[in-house]
């Protein structure tokens, strides 16, 4: 009896994460979150054996080969724990061979075999149980092996509808970057000569756009390990170029401007922080924090005067991007030190919050290794043997990619 309660409270246990992972709206899961992470981490590993290009191929790959493995997962937990229900409660004489009518002592190599082909509904070849409580439990794993087919089926387009919705989003936001590849530049087609033009809408849309990604990010955690072959469509690239547009304009225009003001560049910034405290509670937790004191109001003072006296990389940064949106939108910065100072001690606090998530995400999904150009697809790679050694990869700075 012990054997078959086992039996029960593993199929109980893969029931409740089927549950969980495919119909609950939370995509809070026992399981499969962790076999992700486990599988996330085996994999990319693993793909440390190939040169660069051939590695970003492999982890491309990463994301579409979690479904089937957790479907593998879930059809092997079910499987085993009807085997155990059998084994542990069949009695002699209780398994019956169909051919030679005949009873026998359950074994467990027979107790699989019913479970295999009981889930899978071929029918019992050479064996079935003769009582009645075990015959009802084998129609029970039969109806519960198209149900799971059917909820995986669900689960697969729901997840490939997140990807698509994920792929449509980001071509949006890329189209409308030039080929500069800076996102404030994108800035241009909605200002004239200082106004704002059809900004309202365009901001809408990166709003709705994020607010989809976020939603897919929270019910199919395997979205977030969902790799696009072009790097700069990647989650990290994609959050950042957010952030762009979003301190841009927040602190990038003078105090007075109107498109500060905007209800839509708002609700887009609190999107975006909510988007990266979930992500931080669920997938990729920072322990490397950046810790800068802002500048005293002299030194910023005294830095802004003299470009070579008191600088530092943060503040390059801020009047580098606030330089960039005044180019971009035509506006001419009309605060004086003092208010340019407070816009910096707004600007610096996010600003960093947001550099230290994107160096997390790129360190756990892969992105730190510089990729060099080739054209060999990793089939070629593959093929070429073992000529092909594995590579030392060439990491790059957090600074360095933030620039």
């Amino acid at each position: 009896m012990i054997i078959a309660a086992t039996g029960i409270l593993l199929v109980g246990i893969v029931l409740l994460d089927i549950f969980l992972t495919v119909l609950d709206a939370n995509g809070l899961s026992m399981i499969s979150s962790r076999i992700y992470r486990g599988f996330w981490w085996v994999w990319r590993h693993f793909s440390l054996l190939l040169p660069p290009i051939a590695r970003h191929q492999m982890l491309a790959l990463g994301a579409p080969l979690m479904i089937p493995v957790m479907i593998f997962i879930w059809l092997i937990g079910i499987v085993v724990g009807f085997t155990l229900i059998y084994y542990g409660g069949l009695l002699p004489g209780n398994l019956s061979h169909v051919v030679s009518g005949e009873h026998s002592r359950p074994e467990l190599p027979d107790a699989f075999r019913l479970s295999v082909v009981s889930i899978s509904t071929i029918g019992f070849v050479e064996i079935s149980p003769s009582n009645m409580p075990y015959s009802l439990t084998v129609a029970f794993e039969a109806i519960l092996g198209n149900l799971i087919l059917t909820l995986v089926l669900t689960y697969f387009l729901s997840v490939h509808g997140a990807v698509l919705s994920y792929n449509v989003f980001v071509a949006y936001l890329r189209a409308r970057i030039p080929r500069s590849g800076e996102p404030i530049d994108a800035l241009k087609r909605h200002f004239d000569k200082g106004e704002a033009r059809e900004l309202e809408p365009w901001l809408d849309r990166l709003d709705s756009g994020l607010s989809a990604l976020h939603e897919g990010l929270r019910r199919y955690p395997i979205l977030y390990y969902f790799r696009p072959l072009h790097i700069e469509r990647g989650l990290p690239d994609t959050l950042s170029a957010l952030r762009r547009v979003v301190t841009g304009l927040n602190w990038g225009l003078p105090g007075d401007h109107p498109a500060r003001r905007s209800a839509n560049l708002g609700a887009l910034e609190a999107t975006l922080e909510d988007l990266i405290e979930d992500l931080q509670d669920r997938y990729v937790p920072i322990h490397r924090r950046t810790v800068i004191a802002p500048m005293s109001a002299r030194a910023f003072a005294t830095a802004c005067a003299s470009r070579r006296a008191l600088r530092d990389p943060w503040l390059d940064e801020f009047l580098a991007e606030c330089r960039a949106v005044q180019i971009a939108t035509g506006v001419e910065d009309t605060d004086d030190v003092e208010q340019l100072y407070d816009r910096y001690l707004s600007w610096l606090p996010i600003t960093l919050r947001l550099h230290d998530f994107k160096r997390a995400v790129r360190d756990d999904l892969g992105y730190s290794e510089r990729v060099r150009p080739g054209r060999r697809s990793v089939w070629a790679v593959l093929a070429s043997g073992p000529r092909e050694r594995p590579q030392s990869l060439q990491s790059t700075s957090s600074e360095s990619a933030e620039q």
